[in-house]
C-alpha cells in the first residue's frame, strides 16, 4: 500500500484524488455524488474569489470618494 501511496502522490491533483476518491467510494452513486461535491467546490472557489475582488473594488472606490472630499 506504501508503494501504491507513493506513485499516486506523484499524479497531478485532480487524477489522484479521482483514484482515491474510488478507492474511498465504491459504488458509483457514492462516487457520482463525491463527483458532484468537488465540482460544488471548485465553483464555490471561483464565487468567493470573484466577490473578494468586488468587495476590494468597492473598498478602493470608497476611499477615493472620501479623498476628493476630505483629502
Amino acid at each position: 500500500m506504501r508503494r501504491v501511496n507513493i506513485l499516486l502522490n506523484h499524479l497531478p491533483g485532480p487524477a489522484r484524488e479521482s483514484i482515491f476518491a474510488k478507492l474511498k467510494f465504491p459504488s458509483h452513486e457514492e462516487f457520482a455524488a463525491y463527483q458532484e461535491l468537488l465540482k460544488c467546490r471548485e465553483t464555490y472557489k471561483k464565487e468567493l474569489g470573484r466577490l473578494e475582488k468586488t468587495v476590494r473594488s468597492i473598498k478602493l472606490s470608497m476611499v477615493k470618494v472620501v479623498s476628493i472630499f476630505f483629502g
